[in-house]
């Protein structure tokens, strides 16, 4: 059970997915953002398609700018998981935030993640990519909003992510994935205080 009235909240790392900026029903955003779809209708659909990966009681959180509906709350009634969260982003239409189907509408969400080994992780998460966050060197921030045009940064124990689709082959992702290219990036050097 999510707890909506906190401003913290537990996640789990198996059963936790993100998503940024699918941008549902929006024409113009394949040409602003290169997308390789023939139409918009295609591109919705390749998206639900991938956001089947989401299991009926896993938790998908929404890191803004689900749609460009305006008239109704029909993209978000189309959500996988048992739990759908959404971090507001500059698209929020009032018809999608206010859909009872949201266990939780916010700007900003910090959250434990419970990891395999026993441990956790602290996460920091909205649709605006922060150049410095909360625990920046042993917290995650994922993001969306600029369709990968801002880098990720490793940090010592942790790291900024883009978690839009743009970024992950128009696929919803797990904690796992993130660490796993935060690691990756790693390889190369991490950014220290000062950096962020």
């Amino acid at each position: 059970m999510i707890d909506t009235t906190t401003q913290r909240i537990s996640l789990h790392e198996e059963r936790t997915w993100f998503i940024a900026d699918p941008h549902f029903g929006h024409d113009a955003i394949r040409q602003h953002c290169n997308r390789p779809f023939p139409s918009v209708e295609e591109m919705d659909a390749t998206i639900r398609k991938n956001l089947e990966r989401v299991g009926v009681e896993d938790t998908l959180v929404v890191l803004g700018d689900l749609t460009w509906n305006n008239a109704s709350d029909i993209d978000v009634k189309r959500l996988p998981g048992k739990h759908r969260l959404l971090v507001r982003g500059n698209h929020a239409k009032q018809v999608v935030v206010k859909s009872c189907k949201w266990a939780r509408v916010c700007d900003y969400l910090e959250a434990t993640v419970l990891m395999p080994d026993g441990g956790k992780r602290k996460l920091v998460m909205s649709h605006y990519p922060m150049a410095s966050w909360a625990g920046a060197r042993n917290s995650i921030h994922l993001h969306g909003h600029t369709h990968g045009s801002v880098p990720p940064m490793a940090t010592e124990f942790g790291g900024r992510v883009d978690a839009g689709v743009d970024v992950w082959q128009f696929r919803p992702i797990r904690l796992r994935d993130v660490i796993a290219h935060l690691d990756e990036i790693k390889a190369d050097g991490f950014a220290v205080p000062g950096d962020y």
